[in-house]
């Protein structure tokens, strides 16, 4: 049995302080906003899915260092403004990435595939397209906003360094572009999965 939960950061101020134990090593800012805001999702849903409140339970790490309490295993992943967790009754791992136009998925993939893999991604012609088709292989989920990911070509002859998204609703012209991007985008068909 495992439950997959994910939200959008919000601001969080405290949380219990067995919990507050392990943001505490966190530096930076941001990582601390999103930690806490994985620790406060699992929180709330081991309180009123599994009816489990955390602030009474002891966390322990198996050997690997994986967080766990008694008879549940979960696991926290977070990036950029998104955090999400899985619960289960066995030990289990989730990882969430955002990619964008402006993220290079060629280090991503370096970072997430196998040499083997990573070889063979290299040597493909339509890189993105093999990437996800091995993250589908590992497991990945796949969700992509179409907003953020439309990035215009200097050709385009749109206005330099405006966001994409923010001409769609104040550009007709930007708006056609981006609708025949987005069926463009939503309808291709991965060549390594079949699927679009």
């Amino acid at each position: 049995m495992y439950k997959i939960y994910y939200k959008e950061i919000e601001k969080v101020e405290t949380l219990p302080n067995n919990v507050m134990e392990y943001l505490n090593e966190y530096k930076n800012q941001d990582r601390y906003n999103q930690s806490i805001n994985a620790w406060k999702l699992l929180f709330e849903k081991l309180n009123s899915d599994f009816n489990i409140k955390l602030e009474n339970c002891e966390i322990k790490k198996t050997s690997n260092g994986k967080p766990f309490i008694d008879g549940i295993h979960f696991n926290i992943s977070h990036s950029k403004n998104l955090v999400a967790i899985i619960i289960s009754d066995a030990e289990c791992g989730i990882d969430i990435q955002h990619i964008d136009s402006k993220t290079n998925h060629c280090l991503m993939a370096k970072k997430v595939l196998s040499s083997e893999e990573y070889g063979s991604y290299t040597k493909s012609n339509d890189k993105l397209d093999y990437f996800i088709h091995v993250l589908k292989q590992k497991g990945f989920y796949i969700t992509t906003d179409l907003y953020t990911s439309r990035k215009f070509h200097p050709s385009e002859n749109f206005p330099k360094g405006v966001e994409a998204k923010a001409l769609f609703p104040l550009n007709r012209k930007a708006m056609e572009n981006w609708k025949t991007f987005a069926r463009n985008w939503m309808t291709h068909v991965n060549p390594y999965t079949g699927l679009s």
